[in-house]
């Protein structure tokens, strides 16, 4: 189930971004568990985009009304054709970062195709973005404890 919230994780994330940067989490054949850090919610075939002052989220017509609920982001976009709707988001941006760890080579080369800036790592931002806990994180491992 998904949580209705705006959450300081995606503004974390913002705040480690550099003008002309963007982050862009996918969930396709590999499922990026960062997608469901950042939106709280599990999304089937759906692409975060977070700019440095504005994310969106990209998804499928069947996963609308649940991207909707969730409202982590600031603008939710129903894809028709796939990667070739991001484009518009990607105007003036120098560098997308994307998790390699969770992107297969084929959908890496479908997105080098499609775009043209350049590609980095944020894997590791990733991870150290994860290993400081907010609040509601730390109730959650006590809890759990």
């Amino acid at each position: 189930m998904c949580t209705m919230m705006r959450n300081d994780k995606l503004k974390r994330l913002q705040q480690q971004l550099t003008d002309g940067q963007a982050v862009l989490l996918c969930n396709t054949s590999l499922v990026d568990p960062n997608m469901l850090y950042f939106l709280q919610c599990s999304m089937e075939a759906a692409f975060l985009v977070v700019l440095k002052k504005k994310s969106y989220l990209f998804v499928s017509a069947l996963e609308e009304e649940k991207a909707r609920a969730t409202m982590a982001v600031d603008e939710i976009v129903v894809y028709q054709k796939g990667v070739a709707d991001m484009k518009m988001v990607f105007t003036g941006c120098k560098e997308i970062l994307i998790n390699k760890s969770f992107l297969n080579v084929a959908f890496f080369e479908k997105l080098q195709k499609e775009f043209s800036p350049a590609f980095g790592d944020c894997s590791e931002l990733l991870v150290s973005l994860r290993m400081i806990k907010n609040r509601d994180e730390v109730l959650r491992i006590r809890k759990a404890c």
